[in-house]
């Protein structure tokens, strides 16, 4: 399971002999779209932050306030194209280095959870996943985000069965959290890890799992004060009165059943499923956490959470599904009933079993569709997924069982929180859970294959497994993955092996051909502050439209808002933009409106163009990604 005393060398060695393979699958892939003209959404606040990073030593946007996300990356990347030359190529070249260096990682956790065998498998698998290798052709800190939480995990997983020094482990943990925020996720691994443990070595796990908690605290602390010190000294204040911007957070599914509720009917609802949950606590009652947060889900319709909590204690305890079952089941059901009773009574629809399964439906959406959505995008990664974690709850007491089912509860509380934040279901914040369900589904190729366990390779099952592994993934590349294909309204006419990596590299827009469009006299007004400030070198105003794009941030300088990424001044309106216009009728106004797979950009557009009526104005480009026109101050009235 671990290396001898004075072996690390051979063991590096090793690593890179069986990755190697891996790595070649990714760079053929990667190669495909690495050097893609242009840049795609985001991968212009990379190259701003490099940029600066060259320039006075530290990470800081243009509008001098400190960017604290994806930091050890945006060094890395700084250091790339300080060697290759500052270019998108260069930038790019570090993601795909850090995904090399992840599946290196990969087989050194694969061979501690269960050989070499399965080592190589974990490796070929994330080669040929297609958000894998766009996160590696992609010019941001998902990749190395990727790398940094395998490691961690393989740390962790060696302290757990050497015990040995926990600081390389825990330094890992602090790199994960400075990359990305979804990494503080992992300070969870120690503590699900507490929970399965009941072996010798619980309270030195209890302390692992509180040191964990220490350090994600002190680097998320250390790195959220560097940041509001800055918007100080930036002259940078963020208000509810100044700020356009603002996420909507939609209500919950089932919340429209709860919100009819009157305070007689609430109390009623109360005091029937009170009764069934103290009912349920008398005959069982070591459940009684559980019970309390179901009759609590129950209360608020929210189904959903409670299967959730139902799979998630069994992944965790599996030898007690039958008291799960007992506190989940008659809690929804009973839930269920009085809910359709209520909503029968209040709205007067007849009371009936499709009224009971609409809302059933609606109130189990959330947050399980999110996990459905991860879990379907995958089919056949979805079934290895379920044997790798019955083959962990079958063998429950292995240091390899523990970390594979704390993996899948990451994945679900992952998945949870996403859907609690109201956080868009994107392939890029998907790829962590992701690369979690990797390593389950690999054990359960495993398992299938009666490999766990074994560390010799076996030079037969590798003839076999590795041109199935690279047919499957050219099969998978060449037909495009169907899930991305579909959603994707900017997906483009591409050849059908850059299909399944389109979706994470997004639409480019190419520099050279938006600076050849602006003549230096004009005026521009962009959607996007960054990618302006890239695209042509300037910005002089921010088109920010209210009740406020997700693109943009607005924050206030000076009682004014103002662009939080580059400082420009904002125009929040139709009036607004005409009064620009009119004042500043000595030289023309371009207006940059980019799709960057956020809300508004067709609403822009519609603005812009009833604007442009009134004036002289030329549309200059127009696409299903860009639109740029230039309208002059001369009235057509």
């Amino acid at each position: 399971m671990s290396d001898p005393p004075g072996r690390a060398g051979g063991a590096w060695a090793l690593t890179a002999l069986w990755a190697a393979p891996s790595v070649a699958v990714l760079c053929a892939l990667a190669a495909l779209v690495i050097d893609r003209p242009g840049y795609s959404p985001d991968e212009e606040i990379t190259a701003v932050i490099a940029t600066s990073i060259g320039s006075s030593g530290m990470p800081l946007l243009p509008s001098g306030v400190l960017y604290n996300r994806g930091v050890p990356y945006l060094y890395f990347a700084w250091l790339t194209g300080a060697l290759l030359g500052p270019s998108m190529l260069a930038w790019r070249a570090a993601s795909l280095l850090c995904a090399a260096a992840g599946l290196a990682m990969a087989f050194r956790l694969g061979r501690t959870l269960g050989g070499s065998v399965f080592g190589v498998l974990l490796t070929l698998l994330l080669a040929s996943c297609p958000p894998f290798v766009a996160a590696s052709v992609f010019a941001r800190q998902y990749s190395a985000l990727v790398a940094a939480a395998l490691l961690f995990i393989w740390l962790f997983t060696r302290w757990a069965v050497e015990r040995r020094r926990p600081w390389p482990a825990l330094f890992a943990l602090a790199v994960v959290a400075l990359l990305h925020p979804l990494g503080i996720a992992l300070a969870g691994l120690p503590i699900v890890y507490v929970a399965l443990d009941s072996a010798v070595g619980r309270a030195s796990a209890v302390r692992f799992a509180l040191a964990a908690g220490a350090v994600v605290s002190l680097v998320s602390l250390a790195s959220y004060g560097a940041h509001f010190i800055s918007l100080q000294v930036a002259g940078v204040s963020v208000s509810a009165d100044t700020a356009i911007y603002a996420v909507p957070t939609p209500a919950l599914p089932a919340l429209y059943v709860v919100s009819l509720a009157t305070y007689r009917s609430w109390i009623a609802g109360v005091i029937v499923l009170g009764l069934l949950g103290y009912v349920m606590h008398r005959s069982s009652p070591g459940n009684s956490a559980l019970i309390i947060g179901c009759v609590i889900c129950a209360l608020g319709f929210q189904l959903g959470v409670m299967l959730l909590a139902g799979v998630i204690a069994t992944v965790m305890k599996p030898d007690e599904v039958r008291r799960w079952l007992f506190c989940v089941v008659p809690l929804a059901i009973a839930s269920v009933v009085w809910w359709s009773m209520h909503t029968a009574v209040v709205t007067d629809v007849q009371l009936s079993v499709g009224l009971a399964l609409g809302l059933a439906r609606a109130a189990s959406s959330y947050p399980l569709s999110y996990a459905l959505f991860a879990l379907g995008a995958f089919p056949v990664m979805t079934t290895l997924v379920v044997l790798g974690c019955a083959e962990a709850m079958a063998r429950p007491e292995s240091v390899a069982s523990r970390t594979i089912r704390g993996l899948v509860v990451l994945t679900l509380s992952l998945l949870a929180a996403f859907a609690v934040a109201s956080v868009p279901v994107t392939e890029r914040y998907l790829l962590l859970p992701w690369t979690f369900l990797s390593i389950v589904a690999v054990s359960g190729i495993a398992a299938g294959a009666g490999l766990l366990g074994r560390q010799r390779v076996s030079p037969a099952i590798l003839r076999v497994a590795i041109p199935v592994f690279v047919a499957a993934a050219g099969g998978g590349l060449l037909e495009g993955h169907y899930l991305y294909a579909r959603a994707r309204e900017t997906l483009v006419a591409v050849p059908l092996a850059q299909r399944a990596l389109a979706p994470a590299t997004g639409p480019s827009w190419t520099p050279e051909r938006l600076s050849s469009l602006l003549a230096p006299g004009d005026t521009v007004v962009c959607t996007e502050e960054l990618a302006c400030r890239y695209l042509v070198g300037r910005l002089d105003y921010l088109f920010a439209l209210p009740p406020a794009d997700v693109a943009h941030y607005v924050v206030s300088r000076g009682g004014s808002p103002v662009g939080f990424y580059a400082g420009a001044p904002v125009i929040s309106s139709g009036p607004r933009l005409e009064e620009l216009i009119v004042g500043d009728s000595s030289h023309c106004v371009v207006v940059v409106t980019l799709r960057t797979g956020k809300v508004g950009f067709e609403e822009y557009n519609t603005v812009v163009a009833a604007t442009g009526a009134r004036f002289e104005s030329r549309v200059l480009l127009a696409n299903d990604e860009t639109r740029v026109i230039r309208i002059c101050g001369f009235s057509r009235q």
